[in-house]
Formats: C-alpha cells, structure tokens, sequence
C-alpha cells in the first residue's frame, strides 16, 4: 500500500507496509493526502523513513525522518526549517528553533490572539522569490499551555486535548521576519544557528549555508533569548512581551471563545 502527497504541484508516494503507520502519516499530513492513484514524480520507501528509530514516539521520527526526504528531493526549490510561521499585516514572521524553544506555544497563542498560522512545525521557504507556504501539522499541546490559555479566557472546553489541528487560511506570505529562538545556550551566529535548524541541511550544508545567506540578505533576522516559554510560569511572565513581538504594539480582535479541531 502507499500514500499519496501533493505538495506544491510536487507529488509523492509513500509506500508503506503498515496500515496503522499510513493512517498515523494521513493525520499528519492531512493537508497535502490525494487520492491513490495519482501519477508521482518522487517515490518514498519506509525503509528510507523508518531508519535509526527508538522506543520513543516512533511514528513522529517516522514524520520527522518523511519531511528529511521531502526536502531532499525537494532542495532545489525550497528551504525547510524547523520552526513556526505567523502571518501579520500579509508578511510572514519565522520563529525558527530547536524542539522545546517555544515554536508551537507561539503558534497556538498566536492563533487565539487572532493571527493566521502558517505552520507550527515546518517553515516551508520558496528560494525563487521568499514566499512561506503553509505546512500544517497537528499542534502537540502542553498542559501548561491550555491551562494558560483556559485562564486567559482563550478556551471554552474543559476537555485537554494532546493534539490540536490548525487550518491556515492564508495561501502564502512573504517572509519579513525570521525570529532565532536561542533561548540561554551561548550566542551563534545566525546563519549557523539557521543551518542547525534546517531540515536541508543534511543534504548538502555549504550550499543551504548559501541559501540561507541569500535568503536572510534583505530579511530582518533577530535572535530573541529572552521569550522562554517551557512553563506556565514563564508564559505568565513574557505574554505582554510575545504580543508586542507579535503586533508591533498594535491591537487586533482576538479571536472569540472557541474549541480548535481536535485529532
């Protein structure tokens, strides 16, 4: 059995041994599933897909290891990092760092807070002229998350839901912004910092160095370690500085009461 993946006007089969592994990647990847039987121009096996995992959360390093080969086979045309992406005022604005840096709690308060949600996982870069495509993935949610988000009146469900689903409603936006979420780790250079966190990186790194040195010529590029968001008590602390970060200290209808698609 396989699965087909649009991405783009790039499409992709996935063959795959396991019904419950191909039914694990149509939820991740809902956004990009066609119908099988579409002509592909790449084919994915698992064993490409399936190597080096442990114990731990294998289906989401089955993910990771599926998004590492789509961006291989699509490095000519696109940079992948791994971070989230918001639109404010049509301009797209990258926070791009490791796992637990804040990209996803950014993503989520950006959304109740009234933004649009490109992705919260995958920044999806056109190299021709900028452009950020949406990527959308379900939203791993913390607990301290929703509680902070239940108090701040944001949602109305007394339920905590582990995955949240995001729709963007914006096609695409032009990157203005990319954020580097250094958190307290000792200063890097940016351009090194956004190799590290490039999913095209293992492909081929002098030449995404150079991408990524194009790319960030006429971008604005600010580290920000001073936005921790790993708990309920920072949360608490840098809300008032994340919407100013956000807004530019204009103000914007947050969204009403409401319960985000749950998987």
């Amino acid at each position: 059995m396989y699965l087909s993946l649009n991405i783009y006007g790039y499409r992709f089969k996935i063959c795959l041994a396991s019904k419950n592994l191909k039914q694990a990647l149509e939820r991740e990847f809902r956004y990009f599933v066609e119908p099988d039987g579409t002509d592909s121009d790449y084919v994915i096996t698992e064993k490409e897909i399936a190597m080096n995992l442990t114990p731990y959360d294998p289906e989401r390093q089955i993910s990771q290891n599926l998004i590492m080969s789509i961006a291989s086979c699509l490095r000519n045309d696109f940079l992948f990092f791994h971070g989230s992406c918001i639109v404010r005022d049509g301009k797209a604005m990258a926070f791009v760092g490791p796992s637990g840096s804040g990209k996803s709690s950014i993503a989520i308060i950006s959304y109740f807070l009234g933004l649009d949600v490109l992705t919260d996982d995958v920044v999806l870069v056109s190299k021709s002229n900028n452009l950020v495509y949406p990527f959308p993935k379900p939203v791993l949610v913390r607990c301290d998350i929703f509680r902070f988000l239940k108090r701040r009146g944001f949602i109305s469900s007394f339920k905590y839901p582990p995955r949240l689903y995001i729709h963007p409603k914006a096609g695409s936006a032009k990157l203005s912004h990319l954020y580097l979420l250094t958190g307290q780790k000792k200063s890097v250079h940016p351009l090194i910092f956004l190799l590290q966190n490039s999913h095209s990186a293992a492909i081929g790194m002098k030449q995404t160095l150079l991408d990524i040195a194009l790319l960030t010529e006429k971008l604005r590029v600010e580290p920000i370690n001073h936005i921790q968001l790993d708990s309920l008590k920072n949360l608490k602390r840098h809300y008032t500085r994340l919407k100013e970060l956000l807004f530019c200290r204009k103000t914007y209808p947050a969204r009403k009461k409401e319960t985000i698609p749950v998987l």
